[in-house]
């Protein structure tokens, strides 16, 4: 009776292989209109598989981008493999038509089958000539007047299989579940997109099976002839970037040889087809949570590190699909790996629960649903670094106020002939140039370090240095392009020391297409102040966008650094780029690397400020430096309105200190903030306090401890 009823289950597949849950009577063809987020995880609703879900409908962008059309001449086999999540039967496919030609109205006579394919990633694959083709082989057709060749073995009037590939001694395609022979379906083509498809059961009154993780080809063949050859744009698709994984998920049937790739089959490293497919489920498979849903909290100091993983129905379904063991693999910056396994949550989630990390600690997750043999049926990676506004020493002011130095007006333009390029370095000076030495007028403290030049870089940063003969290098080979803080410095690939980085990306002051005027760098001097300014320099992302215009401010009146953000331009450098600063590797701070976290990104007109943090109102007990974290037993304890609690620090970083009641509630926060290593005390005043039994907590980046005291009056 269960299987009965589970044997209903609908979902929807992408070419990707995602899943999207659909309800008994809901429609494929409506939901894939309207969804327009990640998968639903829902164990309520029934299932599904598709094309990644916000690429479908395919909504033209303005002006058209990142979008294909895969052409089908005559007698040209167009197929897309999949690989099923689970048993069940195929009920449905959808597919979508490019417009043709000038909007020309056509007919194009079509066949559709689905065989089980031979190709999966466990079998050798052959060898690629080049990164866009693999080729494979074909049958001999002497019906065929044409060519003589098919791609369809019941075609084949000679049996033997003529591999065009060393290492493809076999046919792709396996057993034939639907189609027979080809099953005809004319496709109209005009001037719009248009969405077809095929209900199974409502033609034959069955189902094709699908076995889990056997892959199948879904098979395109225009049946037109030589007499009405046009080339179709057949399915709309989007292109991917070069894929190396194998097997490929498209291959094409050619009945004639080019000088870049035989006739035959062909595996196309070429981007998918916008195709999605509906099945009926024996078992809901699992689903992986989407990733941008993954980190629950964690991504700020002091937070758990809280994750959902896995979503599946019934805790017994993991079993139907060979699942044996998940793991989470974890490792915070650079200390040991360890690895741990998730909990049930809610009867239906996979979490995990990390201990919270201090300030700027790189988090690196990898998980993975594994069966017997080890293999991993499911796996991903998600790597974030922890935010907080105190690093290192130093404290970013995000709410300071956006006062904008017009260096363009008294300031002075840095001129192309100071530009200097990295000894061995092959390039120009206006795309990563660097420019100085140039004295700032007074001498800097930085990270403790008393500087006094500055070296400036196109690509949006400077640098410092103590004397006019330290050259500092903006640029080096093409690594400059992914530092991020904290980097090594070693060269010729790393960055120069003493770095500071208000928006570092690959910038170039010369429209490399003259799209736009050349951009700009000023330097100013105000009392006791330096300002850099880059202005209107354009960018590798988009080489129109030649808007930007931010600065920053070098403050000797309280040893501050400012970045400010008049115009962060319309390409999207907040996402690419690197922004923070750096005196070495173990002195720096990080705001936003590559547009994370979403909530430091640079906006037009808002400013940051950074300055130097003194700790304060925490007692020196000891000037030794412990080893460990440690918090101590309150004293005196119990106690009448005033207690002290001692605690040690290890190495510097963000430390909280808080109260709590015996139901759980906050009462007080003793230390909230960065601390230098040593061994701390403080005092905590009850006396507003009623008597009872009290909980105090310390938290510093792994470390979480607490003990309980007691308050009598």
């Amino acid at each position: 009776m269960l299987t009965q009823a589970l044997s209903q289950e609908r979902i929807l597949v992408s070419p990707q292989g995602e899943i999207i849950p659909l309800a008994k009577d809901q429609s494929a063809y409506r939901t894939a209109l309207e969804k327009s987020s990640s998968p639903n995880v829902n164990c309520e609703n029934y299932g599904t598989f598709g094309y990644p879900p916000y690429l479908f409908p395919p909504v033209l962008p303005e002006p058209p981008v990142d979008i294909t059309g895969y052409p089908l001449s005559h007698k040209q086999v167009l197929a897309i493999l999949f690989v099923p999540p689970s048993n069940g039967t195929l009920d449905s496919i959808y597919w979508l038509i490019m417009p043709s030609y000038l909007g020309e109205v056509h007919t194009i006579p079509m066949t559709i089958r689905i065989f089980r394919a031979t190709i999966d990633a466990k079998k050798g694959f052959g060898t690629v000539i080049n990164n866009n083709f693999l080729p494979w082989g074909y049958f001999i057709n002497t019906n065929d007047i044409d060519q003589g060749i098919t791609g369809y073995h019941d075609e084949a009037t000679n049996p033997q299989w003529i591999c065009t590939n060393q290492d493809s001694t076999w046919d792709p395609l396996g057993e034939e579940l639907w189609g027979y022979g080809g099953f005809y379906i004319p496709m109209r083509m005009d001037a719009g997109i248009h969405i077809h498809g095929i209900d199974f059961y409502d033609i034959f009154g069955e189902d094709p099976i699908l076995k889990k993780d056997d892959p199948i080809f879904i098979c395109f063949r225009n049946e037109g002839q030589h007499v009405d050859d046009y080339t179709q744009a057949l399915l709309f698709g989007y292109p991917y970037s070069s894929d190396f994984s194998k097997p490929w998920k498209v291959w094409k049937f050619f009945e004639h040889e080019q000088s870049f790739r035989p006739r035959g089959w062909v595996a196309m490293n070429s981007g998918s087809p916008n195709i999605w497919y509906t099945m009926k489920l024996n078992y809901p498979p699992p689903t992986i949570v989407p990733l941008p849903e993954v980190i629950q909290s964690g991504t700020k100091e002091g937070e758990e590190i809280k994750l959902n993983l896995m979503k599946f129905c019934k805790p017994e379904y993991l079993d139907s699909v060979g699942i044996d063991n998940i793991w989470l693999d974890y490792q915070f910056d650079y200390n040991p790996p360890d690895s741990v396994q998730p909990v049930v949550v809610g009867d239906t989630m996979l979490q995990v629960i990390l201990p919270p990390q201090e300030s700027a600690t790189k988090v690196k997750l990898h998980f993975r649903a594994i069966d017997s043999t080890g293999y991993a049926l499911y796996a991903f990676d998600v790597n974030f670094r922890v935010f907080g506004l105190v690093q290192n020493g130093y404290r970013a002011d995000t709410s300071c106020t956006f006062d904008w130095v017009n260096t363009s007006v008294y300031g002075e333009e840095l001129s192309y002939d100071k530009l200097f390029l990295r000894p061995g370095y092959f390039g120009f000076p206006l795309d990563d140039g660097t420019a100085g030495p140039i004295d700032i007028g007074f001498t800097f403290t930085f990270f403790g370090t008393p500087v006094r030049y500055a070296w400036i870089g196109v690509n949006g940063g400077l640098a410092f240095s103590d004397s006019p003969l330290d050259t500092q290098h903006l640029n080096g080979v093409s690594a400059f392009v992914n530092w991020i803080i904290p980097n090594s410095q070693v060269q010729p690939t790393g960055m120069s020391k003493n770095f500071v980085a208000p928006l570092w990306a690959d910038m170039h002051m010369l429209s490399m297409w003259f799209n736009c005027d050349s951009g700009r760098i000023y330097y100013a001097y105000e009392p006791n102040r330096f300002i850099v300014e880059w202005f209107e320099l354009t960018n590798y992302l988009n080489d129109t966008d030649c808007v930007s215009n931010y600065q920053v401010i070098i403050d000797q009146n309280d040893t501050s650094i400012t970045f400010q953000y008049k115009n962060i331009g319309f390409s999207g450098l907040e996402r690419i780029s690197t922004i923070g600063f750096e005196a070495d590797t173990t002195k720096w701070f990080s705001l936003c690397d590559r547009g994370t976290p979403e909530s430091t990104r640079p906006r037009n007109n808002s400013a940051v400020k950074f300055k130097f943090v003194t700790p304060v109102d925490v007692k020196e007990d000891n000037p030794k430096i412990p080893t460990a974290y440690l918090l101590e037993q309150n004293y005196p304890n119990p106690f009448n309105s005033t207690t002290s609690i001692r605690y040690h620090i290890p190495k510097a970083g963000w430390v909280t200190l808080k109260i709590y009641n015996a139901l759980g509630d906050e009462i007080a926060t003793l230390v909230n903030r960065y601390e230098s290593p040593g061994i701390k005390s403080c005092q905590w005043d009850a006396k507003d306090i009623g008597s009872g039994i009290y909980i105090y907590r310390m938290v510093a980046g792994s470390y979480n401890e607490t003990r309980k005291m007691a308050l009598i009056k």
